[in-house]
C-alpha cells in the first residue's frame, strides 16, 4: 500500500474499503491494524468530515475483532480511528452497532463511544442524540 500521505483525500473511501478486505485474514490483520492506527493519525490532519466517508464497515470489523479476540491491538486501533476521525464521523457508527444488538460488536462499540465521550469535548457531541441512541439499550454482557 502506498504511503498514507502521498493518498489524496479524495481516495480515502477506497482506502477505507482496502483496509477492511485486509482484515478479514488473520495473517494480515497485525500489518492492516498498523495501517489503520496511521490512517487514523492522517485523519486528525484533516478536517474528515468534509470528505463524506463511510467508516461504518471498517468500524463493525474492528469492533468484531475486539469481540473476538480480545485484541489489544484491535481497541488501540478503534481508539486511534476515533480520535482521528472525531466524533462527527462516529458517533452514528457507533451507535448503529450498538442499537444493532450483535453481542460480539456491542461491547466494542460501547467502549468506543465512551472512549470518544471522553476524549472530545462535550460540544463536540449532540449529547441529547448519544442519551436517545443508548436509551433503551440492555447491557448484559
Amino acid at each position: 500500500m502506498k504511503s498514507l500521505r502521498s493518498i489524496p483525500p479524495s481516495n480515502f473511501s477506497t482506502v477505507v474499503q482496502e483496509m477492511t478486505n485486509s482484515l478479514a485474514t488473520l495473517r494480515s490483520q497485525l500489518s492492516t491494524l498498523n495501517t489503520i492506527s496511521l490512517f487514523g493519525d492522517r485523519l486528525r490532519e484533516l478536517q474528515p468530515y468534509e470528505y463524506n466517508l463511510d467508516l461504518l464497515p471498517l468500524i463493525k470489523k474492528l469492533c468484531t475483532l475486539i469481540g473476538e479476540s480480545r485484541s489489544p491491538e484491535s481497541s488501540v486501533t478503534l481508539g486511534k480511528l476515533i480520535q482521528g476521525a472525531g466524533p462527527t464521523l462516529i458517533t452514528d457508527d457507533l451507535l448503529s452497532i450498538i442499537n444493532a444488538n450483535n453481542m460480539k460488536r456491542k461491547p466494542a462499540a460501547i467502549d468506543g463511544l465512551t472512549f470518544g465521550l471522553l476524549t472530545f469535548p462535550r460540544d463536540d457531541f449532540d449529547i441529547e442524540k448519544v442519551a436517545e441512541g443508548v436509551r433503551n439499550q440492555r447491557f448484559n454482557f
